[in-house]
């Protein structure tokens, strides 16, 4: 049986800054702790394509450590689209 994410005892892995859950869905907070980043240089670098986007759970943002941002930082943290407005993004 799989244990929740939310749960004690959930599967986590260590990052540089704490234990982060494997499918976990972090806040602007968390990414930034992550990141050792200043919370607003998530949402420009978000915005610029800079790093993959977060989902939208109702009026909350959320970027997926799994699927997104792990692989992301694994690459190098390449640029992920082009600027909004820009007519490539």
């Amino acid at each position: 049986m799989m244990i929740p994410p939310d749960q004690p005892g959930a599967p986590t892995e260590q990052t540089d800054h704490g234990p982060v859950r494997e499918a976990a869905l972090l806040a602007v907070t968390q990414v930034a702790q992550i990141l050792n980043v200043a919370e607003r240089s998530i949402w420009r670098w978000s915005d610029a394509g800079l790093m993959p986007p977060p989902i939208s759970l109702g009026r909350s943002k959320r970027w997926r450590w799994e699927e997104d941002l792990k692989p992301w930082i694994a690459a190098g943290c390449p640029r992920v689209r082009g600027r909004k407005g820009a007519g490539n993004g």
